[in-house]
């Protein structure tokens, strides 16, 4: 609890954007650890305002294994597909010719 506690502090700091978004970052890992998906959300979806990757992967797997909503899941994945498309992070065969992703689900 007291992890929680100085995390939870430093966000309403006046941090530099760095800290604050690995701040966090590492207060949603412990929110998630904590069985606290209610919260962790709340701040993987103002990570996800930033374009911060990893917010969308954690959006992906709670929505594939705590909701069991693979279309809500596929939806987070896409999303940060097109986000590492744009920066140029995939290799050219899984970008469609418009620049952004494309993926395939065999459900």
């Amino acid at each position: 609890m007291k992890q929680s506690r100085s995390t939870n502090a430093g966000l309403n700091l006046d941090l530099p954007e760095v800290h604050l978004w690995d701040t966090v970052q590492r207060l949603s890992f412990l929110q998630k650890r904590r069985g606290e998906y209610l919260a962790a959300i709340d701040l993987w979806q103002q990570a996800a305002t930033q374009k911060f990757i990893y917010a969308f992967v954690e959006m992906a797997k709670y929505y594939e294994h705590q909701q069991r909503k693979y279309e809500e899941a596929a939806y987070w994945t896409r999303l940060a597909l097109e986000i590492l498309a744009e920066l140029s992070f995939l290799p050219s065969h899984a970008r469609n010719g418009r620049g952004s992703c494309s993926i395939e689900w065999n459900g």
